[in-house]
Protein backbone atom coordinates (compact mmCIF):
# COMPACT_ATOMS: atom_id res chain seq x y z
CA UNK A 1 0.00 0.00 0.00
CA UNK A 2 2.25 3.42 -0.84
CA UNK A 3 0.81 6.11 -0.33
CA UNK A 4 1.21 7.51 -3.39
CA UNK A 5 1.46 6.12 -7.52
CA UNK A 6 2.22 7.61 -10.50
CA UNK A 7 1.08 6.12 -13.45
CA UNK A 8 0.60 7.15 -16.95
CA UNK A 9 -1.97 8.56 -18.51
CA UNK A 10 -3.04 5.87 -21.04
CA UNK A 11 -3.56 3.03 -18.78
CA UNK A 12 -6.90 1.40 -19.87
CA UNK A 13 -9.13 2.69 -17.43
CA UNK A 14 -10.67 -0.30 -16.16
CA UNK A 15 -7.52 -1.71 -15.15
CA UNK A 16 -7.08 1.50 -13.33
CA UNK A 17 -10.30 1.19 -11.86
CA UNK A 18 -9.25 -2.70 -10.44
CA UNK A 19 -6.07 -1.07 -8.68
CA UNK A 20 -7.85 1.55 -7.18
CA UNK A 21 -10.40 -0.80 -5.44
CA UNK A 22 -7.18 -3.38 -4.32
CA UNK A 23 -5.35 -0.45 -3.09
CA UNK A 24 -7.95 1.74 -1.55
CA UNK A 25 -5.90 3.52 0.88
CA UNK A 26 -2.95 4.55 -2.43
CA UNK A 27 -3.68 7.99 -3.61
CA UNK A 28 -3.28 7.41 -7.93
CA UNK A 29 -1.44 10.09 -10.13
CA UNK A 30 -2.25 9.90 -13.03
CA UNK A 31 0.37 11.61 -15.53
CA UNK A 32 1.72 12.34 -19.01
CA UNK A 33 4.84 12.85 -20.14
CA UNK A 34 6.10 14.26 -23.77
CA UNK A 35 9.15 15.02 -25.35
CA UNK A 36 6.82 17.13 -27.96
CA UNK A 37 4.63 20.17 -26.77
CA UNK A 38 0.99 19.37 -27.07
CA UNK A 39 -0.92 21.42 -29.33
CA UNK A 40 -4.12 21.18 -27.07
CA UNK A 41 -3.67 21.54 -23.39
CA UNK A 42 -6.83 22.09 -22.81
CA UNK A 43 -7.76 19.14 -24.23
CA UNK A 44 -5.15 16.68 -23.14
CA UNK A 45 -6.43 17.82 -19.67
CA UNK A 46 -10.49 16.84 -20.61
CA UNK A 47 -9.31 13.64 -21.85
CA UNK A 48 -7.36 13.16 -18.33
CA UNK A 49 -9.88 13.98 -16.13
CA UNK A 50 -12.14 10.90 -17.29
CA UNK A 51 -10.08 9.02 -15.24
CA UNK A 52 -10.77 9.87 -11.67
CA UNK A 53 -7.63 10.14 -9.67
CA UNK A 54 -6.46 11.70 -6.76
CA UNK A 55 -4.11 14.49 -8.50
CA UNK A 56 -2.89 15.17 -12.43
CA UNK A 57 0.46 16.13 -13.67
CA UNK A 58 1.44 17.00 -17.21
CA UNK A 59 5.42 17.29 -18.03
CA UNK A 60 6.07 18.21 -20.98
CA UNK A 61 9.29 19.67 -23.00
CA UNK A 62 8.65 23.46 -24.48
CA UNK A 63 10.69 24.19 -27.47
CA UNK A 64 10.70 27.51 -27.37
CA UNK A 65 9.24 30.55 -25.25
CA UNK A 66 6.33 30.83 -26.87
CA UNK A 67 5.50 26.72 -25.89
CA UNK A 68 6.28 28.05 -21.55
CA UNK A 69 4.50 30.98 -22.68
CA UNK A 70 1.33 28.67 -23.23
CA UNK A 71 2.47 26.51 -20.75
CA UNK A 72 2.28 29.62 -18.00
CA UNK A 73 -1.24 31.28 -19.32
CA UNK A 74 -2.47 27.10 -19.46
CA UNK A 75 -1.34 26.83 -15.08
CA UNK A 76 -3.09 29.95 -14.60
CA UNK A 77 -6.41 29.30 -16.15
CA UNK A 78 -6.38 25.63 -15.31
CA UNK A 79 -8.63 24.50 -12.46
CA UNK A 80 -6.99 24.23 -9.44
CA UNK A 81 -9.73 21.98 -7.51
CA UNK A 82 -8.14 18.99 -9.96
CA UNK A 83 -4.87 18.58 -8.09
CA UNK A 84 -2.84 19.96 -11.13
CA UNK A 85 0.65 19.93 -11.22
CA UNK A 86 2.12 21.78 -14.49
CA UNK A 87 6.14 20.81 -15.56
CA UNK A 88 8.50 22.22 -17.94
CA UNK A 89 11.34 19.45 -18.68
CA UNK A 90 14.44 20.61 -19.82
CA UNK A 91 17.81 22.25 -18.42
CA UNK A 92 16.14 25.42 -20.31
CA UNK A 93 13.22 26.16 -18.66
CA UNK A 94 14.20 24.53 -14.91
CA UNK A 95 13.06 27.92 -13.51
CA UNK A 96 9.51 27.00 -14.68
CA UNK A 97 9.32 24.79 -11.60
CA UNK A 98 10.18 27.77 -9.30
CA UNK A 99 6.88 30.01 -10.30
CA UNK A 100 4.71 27.05 -8.97
CA UNK A 101 1.74 28.58 -10.26
CA UNK A 102 -0.50 26.48 -7.86
CA UNK A 103 1.06 23.28 -8.55
CA UNK A 104 -0.06 20.29 -6.21
CA UNK A 105 3.44 18.31 -5.85
CA UNK A 106 7.01 19.84 -6.69
CA UNK A 107 9.00 16.99 -7.96
CA UNK A 108 13.15 17.09 -6.88
CA UNK A 109 15.61 14.21 -7.08
CA UNK A 110 16.39 13.36 -3.33
CA UNK A 111 20.18 13.55 -4.51
CA UNK A 112 20.51 14.30 -7.32
CA UNK A 113 17.98 15.14 -9.96
CA UNK A 114 16.30 12.03 -12.14
CA UNK A 115 15.03 14.16 -14.96
CA UNK A 116 17.01 16.79 -16.55
CA UNK A 117 15.54 20.73 -15.29
CA UNK A 118 14.71 19.12 -12.15
CA UNK A 119 15.88 20.80 -8.77
CA UNK A 120 17.55 18.51 -6.28
CA UNK A 121 15.72 18.46 -2.63
CA UNK A 122 18.66 20.74 -1.58
CA UNK A 123 18.85 23.21 -4.26
CA UNK A 124 15.02 23.76 -4.10
CA UNK A 125 14.89 24.43 -0.34
CA UNK A 126 18.23 25.65 0.17
CA UNK A 127 19.26 27.84 -2.64
CA UNK A 128 15.66 28.41 -3.87
CA UNK A 129 13.82 28.28 -1.07
CA UNK A 130 10.71 26.78 -2.96
CA UNK A 131 8.45 26.19 0.07
CA UNK A 132 8.60 30.11 1.21
CA UNK A 133 7.69 31.19 -2.45
CA UNK A 134 3.66 32.48 -2.92
CA UNK A 135 2.05 34.95 -5.29
CA UNK A 136 4.01 37.56 -3.59
CA UNK A 137 7.97 36.15 -4.54
CA UNK A 138 9.52 38.88 -6.39
CA UNK A 139 11.92 37.27 -9.34
CA UNK A 140 15.48 38.55 -10.68
CA UNK A 141 17.52 37.11 -13.17
CA UNK A 142 20.52 36.78 -15.39
CA UNK A 143 19.96 36.13 -19.02
CA UNK A 144 22.03 35.16 -21.93
CA UNK A 145 24.30 32.58 -23.40
CA UNK A 146 26.23 30.65 -21.69
CA UNK A 147 25.84 30.99 -18.16
CA UNK A 148 27.42 28.19 -16.60
CA UNK A 149 30.50 29.67 -15.16
CA UNK A 150 28.31 32.81 -13.31
CA UNK A 151 27.78 31.93 -9.55
CA UNK A 152 25.32 34.87 -9.60
CA UNK A 153 22.45 32.97 -8.58
CA UNK A 154 24.34 31.52 -5.30
CA UNK A 155 25.66 35.09 -4.20
CA UNK A 156 22.13 36.57 -4.37
CA UNK A 157 19.68 34.09 -3.43
CA UNK A 158 22.06 33.36 -0.17
CA UNK A 159 21.65 37.39 0.21
CA UNK A 160 18.19 37.52 -0.31
CA UNK A 161 18.09 34.64 2.56
CA UNK A 162 19.76 36.57 5.06
CA UNK A 163 17.71 39.60 3.96
CA UNK A 164 14.63 37.35 4.91
CA UNK A 165 13.07 38.83 1.52
CA UNK A 166 10.71 37.12 -0.51
CA UNK A 167 13.08 37.46 -3.46
CA UNK A 168 14.92 34.80 -5.60
CA UNK A 169 17.57 34.61 -8.45
CA UNK A 170 17.71 32.92 -11.32
CA UNK A 171 19.72 32.10 -14.12
CA UNK A 172 17.79 31.86 -17.67
CA UNK A 173 19.53 30.70 -21.07
CA UNK A 174 18.25 32.98 -23.55
CA UNK A 175 19.92 32.72 -27.15
CA UNK A 176 19.88 36.57 -29.42
CA UNK A 177 17.08 35.39 -31.42
CA UNK A 178 15.28 34.16 -28.20
CA UNK A 179 15.32 38.02 -26.74
CA UNK A 180 12.14 38.86 -28.12
CA UNK A 181 10.28 36.11 -27.35
CA UNK A 182 11.46 35.79 -23.60
CA UNK A 183 10.77 39.28 -23.45
CA UNK A 184 7.08 39.06 -24.14
CA UNK A 185 7.07 36.19 -21.80
CA UNK A 186 8.64 37.95 -19.06
CA UNK A 187 5.80 40.64 -19.36
CA UNK A 188 3.71 38.20 -17.27
CA UNK A 189 6.25 36.80 -14.59
CA UNK A 190 6.86 38.55 -11.23
CA UNK A 191 10.28 39.77 -12.56
CA UNK A 192 11.74 42.55 -11.24
CA UNK A 193 14.78 42.97 -12.65
CA UNK A 194 17.36 41.55 -15.50
CA UNK A 195 20.57 41.99 -16.02
CA UNK A 196 22.64 39.98 -19.26
CA UNK A 197 25.95 38.37 -20.54
CA UNK A 198 26.78 37.34 -23.61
Amino acid sequence: EPEYFDIECDIDKNRLEKWQKNHPKTKFILSYHSLSFPKDLDTLLEEMIKKDVYSYKIAVLPSSFEDLHRLYDFAKKANKNRRLTLIALGEKFFFFRLFRLGNFFDYVGAIKPTAPGQLTYNEALSLYRLLEMDENTKFYSLIGHPLDRSISHIYYNELFQKERSKRVYVKISVLKDELASFMEFAKNLRVWGLSGSA
